[in-house]
């Protein structure tokens, strides 16, 4: 079990930020594993039609919502200043990795729904700005920073720069299976030979 900390919650279990903490060397590595599992679950849904929209829809609205769910939940352990710090430490190499993740998920399922890649980071900052403002006004015991917003800005462009990825991936897939020949040995049989 972590040792306990200021950061605990009221019911002494430790917040996601205490955890990350105390396993810091684990966070980046393992971001970039769940980066990579989230391109591949989402490349898949890519390819399964009609089922696999629906469920990119699905895991973008519960990846907003676990967001919210870990940044606007009452942190009553710590009592947070109500304002915004306004800081640039993140264009000085320190990046808050946890909060590059936040919404890249979300960003990366939409954007492979829909395939409108801006506005899909535009609507993603836009989510970060309102929980960045909901934790400055409310007390939530969290604070709202810049560098947070910034963080999860980044993540959501990543997001959106993998889906275009995959996206790109997919559709020359699409073209290849197509060319003559092509779709005979796809089906299990053989293509014609060309001599």
């Amino acid at each position: 079990m972590p040792r306990p900390t200021a950061l605990h919650h009221q019911y002494g279990l430790p917040v996601i930020s205490t955890v990350l903490a105390d396993s810091y060397w684990l966070v980046r590595p393992g971001l970039l594993v769940t980066t990579a599992v989230l391109a591949l679950v989402g490349g898949w849904l890519l390819r399964r039609g009609r089922a696999g929209r629906r469920a990119l829809t699905v895991l973008a609205a519960v990846s907003v919502v676990a967001a919210l769910a870990l940044t606007l939940t009452p942190d009553t352990a710590t009592r947070a200043p109500q304002f915004c710090a306004i800081q640039a430490s993140i264009l000085a190499g320190h990046v808050d990795w946890p909060n590059v993740m936040l919404l890249q998920p979300a960003a990366l399922f939409k954007a492979l729904r829909t395939r409108r890649y801006l506005p899909v980071l535009a609507a993603t900052a836009g989510v970060s700005a309102v929980i960045e403002a909901t934790q400055g006004a409310l007390p939530l015991g969290r604070s709202c920073d810049t560098d947070d917003l910034v963080a999860n800005t980044l993540g959501a462009g990543i997001g959106v720069l993998l889906a275009a990825l995959i996206v790109l991936l997919h559709t020359r897939s699409l073209r290849r299976d197509e060319r003559p020949g092509r779709i005979e040995s796809v089906r299990g049989r053989e293509a014609p030979s060309k001599r």
